[in-house]
């Protein structure tokens, strides 16, 4: 049945997709400006989610084909395209304390060169780059004994969400500052305690392992299709977007949480309570909109994506999932009200037995039929001991039901017995 809803809540939402877009090819056809652009202003949510999905897909796959491994080798000479701009960052490094370590071209980047410098009574190292496309640009960093860096970088933000760096990994971008600004802000972020003095000799062996480590960090994650947007434009995902979700994350699976395990009490505290017939189950199916719609708001707070299609989606699948979850605790919770507070006097029936089954794997569950003794129905199921079982006789045997009316309304089984 569930697989069967979500199958038509598909096809109703993909239908309703192709009529908006059939609605607005036929309005551009017609040539109506003002209808073409209130139609682009209803369907701007959608086709900004649309752009969103294909970006993230494909920025995905340019970051997946990345290397997960370079091989740096040392460059005797080099005629370098910028010669002026790499001087000017090596020599302020230089006075800063670094040494050169070498030029080194990286074999899975043809046309990029790196030159390396150390220094020691900083515990840090330095990179100057240059690339054909991106230009020259330095990076100060410190790398520190359980995998952590500390970056302070001179090139542009890329606008990388920070879940797609490894953990310990802090960097900062001053795009265009000069060697000065840019150790002396490396100075004023990084923490002193636990980084590893680098040496010349294994300067190139430390930059081939930092970027294995982050590329197989990056490997595992992917972006989500409002990053790639914002990826897109530059612009990094906002630090009170990045809470507001994780606080609805973790909302919701406490309350996803603690729904299972007040399921699990209230089936618990109902089994002295069991209802005669079907219980309050119109009253829970009402009852359990409330903290069902209250769950789905609080995971789609938590959901990144904002596109109506992808929203309407997650609306149908959580509701078709989380309905018989949360049905169920209210229904044993109104199982347990309706007994537990009872206060009405037990009432005490005869009844026929006109049918007594053995069900269940090894016919483990006994069930026996009575005549109903409540107006309006014609039998009642009730479960029985095997020891009760063994002793009825249908057609013969009478059974004595003790009831009492619920709190609820819901009439309950206090106790039974038979007489033969």
């Amino acid at each position: 049945m569930e697989l069967i809803v979500m199958i038509v809540a598909g096809s109703v939402v993909g239908l309703a997709f192709a009529l908006l877009f059939m609605l607005l090819f036929l309005v551009r056809r017609l040539g109506n400006r003002w209808l073409w652009s209130r139609a682009l202003r209803f369907a701007r949510p959608v086709l900004r989610e649309l752009y969103a999905a294909d970006l993230a897909a494909a920025a995905n796959s340019v970051l997946q084909a990345q290397p997960v491994e370079i091989r740096l080798s040392r460059l005797k000479e080099h005629a370098w395209k910028d010669p002026a701009a790499v001087e000017a960052l090596t020599e302020g490094l230089k006075q800063n304390g670094f040494s050169d370590a070498g030029a080194y071209a990286i074999d899975k980047f043809p046309g990029a060169v790196v030159r390396l410098m150390v220094n020691e009574w900083s515990s840090c190292c330095a990179a100057v780059y240059e690339h054909q496309q991106a230009g020259v640009w330095a990076d100060v960093v410190g790398l520190y004994g359980g995998g952590g860096t500390c970056c302070c970088s001179s090139g542009k933000d890329p606008g990388l969400p920070a879940r797609l760096r490894p953990p310990g990994t802090k960097i900062e971008y001053l795009p265009g500052a000069d060697a000065w600004a840019l150790y002396a802000r490396w100075q004023a972020i990084r923490v002193a305690e636990g980084l590893i003095k680098i040496t010349a000799a294994e300067i190139a062996g430390r930059f081939e392992e930092v970027w294995a480590r982050e590329m197989d960090w990056r490997t595992q994650e992917e972006l989500l299709p409002e990053e790639a947007r914002a990826f897109k434009y530059g612009k990094p995902m906002p630090a009170a977007e990045a809470r507001r979700a994780g606080f609805f994350d973790v909302a919701a699976f406490v309350m996803a949480a603690a729904n299972v395990a007040l399921m699990l009490a209230a089936l618990f505290a109902a089994r002295d309570y069991w209802p005669v017939g079907n219980g309050p189950w119109r009253e829970a199916l009402w009852h359990t909109l409330v903290p069902l719609l209250l769950f789905v708001w609080l995971f789609l707070n938590s959901v990144r994506t904002e596109g109506p299609i992808a929203r309407a989606v997650v609306w149908v699948m959580l509701l078709v999932v989380s309905y018989p979850f949360f049905l169920g605790t209210v229904y044993f919770g109104e199982v347990w009200a309706n007994g537990a507070y009872d206060t009405g006097q037990p009432a005490v029936h005869a009844a026929a037995v006109l049918d007594a089954k053995a069900t269940g794997r090894r016919e483990r569950d006994h069930y026996v039929t009575l005549r109903a003794w409540s107006p309006g129905r014609d039998t009642e199921r009730l479960r029985v001991t095997k020891e009760q079982y063994l002793r009825l006789r249908p057609g013969s045997t009478v059974a004595r039901v003790t009831t009492r009316p619920g709190f609820l309304g819901h009439e309950w089984l206090v106790g039974l017995d038979f007489e033969n």
